[in-house]
């Protein structure tokens, strides 16, 4: 590429590369905002009395549903619920 087709081709990616920052940023906060949730509702489930074990099986089945390793489950979460 010379010239100006080159500079459009870099003008591009430079986009492409800004935008995906963008959509990586914003679903890193979602995913806190949704960790803080996750937190307060199952605070708030325990202390209505669920059992833990009951809240761990969903968090298990979430996981399987989205084919997310349930090691990946944070370790608030896990001391939360007793999973090991």
């Amino acid at each position: 590429m010379r010239g100006r087709s080159r500079d459009r081709a870099e003008a591009r990616g430079r986009k492409l590369a800004r935008d995906t920052a963008y959509a990586w940023a914003a679903a890193a906060a979602r995913t806190e905002e949704r960790l803080r949730e996750l937190a307060t509702e199952i605070d708030a489930a325990i202390d209505r009395g669920t059992p833990p074990e009951l809240l761990a099986e969903f968090i298990a089945e979430a996981c399987a549903r989205t084919e997310i390793d349930l090691e990946r489950t944070p370790n608030s979460i896990r001391t939360a619920l007793g999973m090991k």
